[in-house]
């Protein structure tokens, strides 16, 4: 079964030191909090027991005889395949931010056609994410907006 776990900055969890890529093994009965591998399936789970600062999180592979309680389970095999990145990490905590993050477009511009500000066009700031806070996304383009005026027309006869 695919999961996540939290560890301290050194990979220490309840006292046990854990590398990737290497397999783990308890023996006994297997209760979640008592004895055991322990992890959640998903990894804003992990959250409510390790704060984002300061700790390193991962994903595993639990295998043999699980118990789950709630948010936490516990494995009597766990693999600890890899850790996550930053970019994983903030997207599971704020969304992946599809937001409108108005930025440095040139608006619409009167008189000369140079625009008069940042008013309208959409930048490429961060936008705010749907749902799960704060987003990654970047805004729109960076269009030029719309110029009115000082247009010369060369009317030619032939």
């Amino acid at each position: 079964m695919k999961g996540y776990k939290g560890m301290n900055a050194d990979m220490i969890c309840r006292g046990m030191p854990y590398e990737v890529g290497k397999s783990y093994h308890a023996t006994g009965k297997i209760g979640v909090c008592s004895n055991g591998l322990h992890f959640c399936e998903r990894l804003t789970d992990v959250f409510d027991f390790y704060e984002r600062d300061g700790n390193r999180f991962f994903e595993v592979e639990a295998s043999g005889t699980i118990k789950t309680e709630g948010r936490k389970s516990a494995a009597s095999d766990l693999l600890i395949v890899r850790e996550l990145t930053d970019i994983e990490i903030s997207r599971t905590a704020y969304g992946n931010g599809n937001g409108y993050g108005y930025g440095n477009g040139n608006g619409y511009g009167y008189g000369n056609g140079n625009g008069n500000g940042n008013g309208y066009g959409y930048g490429n700031g961060n936008g705010y994410g749907y749902g799960n806070g704060y987003g990654n996304g970047n805004g729109y383009g960076n269009g030029n907006g719309y110029g009115y005026g000082n247009i010369q027309r060369v009317l030619m006869f032939i």
